[in-house]
């Protein structure tokens, strides 16, 4: 019979850029995105053993169907009715730091994580034994939440909104090759995964399972964790006491103004 296991591998992170020295993440719940099409393929199979012909637990053919990266990216979306106060609890509720000044001129938001769908097949033996291996091993990296605030109070069109706009692309265009990096690297590992995995004997069917899952798993979190200290590590560059002193001056000190003489709520 075949074994069919979903679950979550969840790192999601939320972090805020602009005028903020530190970052943290934030857990999210968020609905499950329905791979219909994957999950069809799978009930379908549901009774499928590996073929009976074979004298020993040699590896299955996977094409690259079964063993595959699937990515899910939302259009970033600007904001720009929000007022510089409400920036910084938004700041606060997605987990960045609070910048020592009250209020906040712009931030980024996004999440990062990934779904994993593992289906395996198994052969017994007369011996009670079974020859267990990956079946199907489908990833999806989903970039979800990318908004870019602007505060309210800085005009569009003006000075200071395209210095605040380009700042916040260099986050942007973090996230982005983030993303595509990601799918490079976790398609190696999967396609790893599948040929380590791929019909090994175990004393039973259900020892198979759960000690290839817990594998599986187990290696998608450490290098999910790997990419996202990279991820953070690039942000944080971009934010740098050097980027933070340009911005303050840049527009005839656009920022320090509208920050002394209240112009930022």
């Amino acid at each position: 019979m075949l074994k069919y296991s979903k679950f979550w591998g969840r790192f999601s992170l939320s972090f805020v850029f602009l005028f903020q020295t530190s970052f943290a993440s934030a857990e999210l719940i968020l609905p499950e995105i329905s791979l219909d099409t994957i999950n069809a393929q799978t009930e379908s199979k549901a009774t499928k053993e590996r073929p009976v012909g074979r004298s020993a637990c040699g590896p299955a053919v996977l094409s690259d169907q079964d063993v595959r990266v699937v990515p899910y990216v939302e259009p970033v979306k600007v904001d720009h009715t929000q007022k510089s106060t409400d920036l910084r609890k938004i700041a606060g509720r997605h987990g960045g730091s609070i910048t020592r000044f009250p209020v906040n001129v712009g931030l980024t938001t996004t999440n990062f994580l990934y779904r994993t769908e593992l289906s395996m097949e198994n052969l017994t033996y007369p011996d009670g034994r079974s020859c267990v291996g990956i079946e199907k091993l489908v990833l999806q990296i989903q970039s979800r939440d990318n908004i870019v605030y602007i505060a309210r109070s800085i005009p569009q069109g003006s000075c200071l909104y395209r210095e605040v706009m380009l700042h916040e692309q260099k986050h942007v265009t973090v996230n982005d090759t983030t993303q595509a990096h990601a799918q490079d690297v976790m398609k190696q590992v999967i396609n790893d995964l599948a040929n380590q995995y791929n019909g090994q004997v175990f004393p039973t069917a259900e020892q198979g399972y759960s000690q290839i899952e817990r594998a599986v798993n187990d290696r998608l979190r450490t290098v999910w964790s790997e990419l996202n200290a990279d991820w953070a590590q690039q942000q944080s560059d971009i934010d740098s006491p050097q980027e933070y002193e340009r911005l303050s001056s840049v527009c005839n000190n656009g920022i320090s103004y509208l920050f002394r003489y209240g112009g930022l709520k």
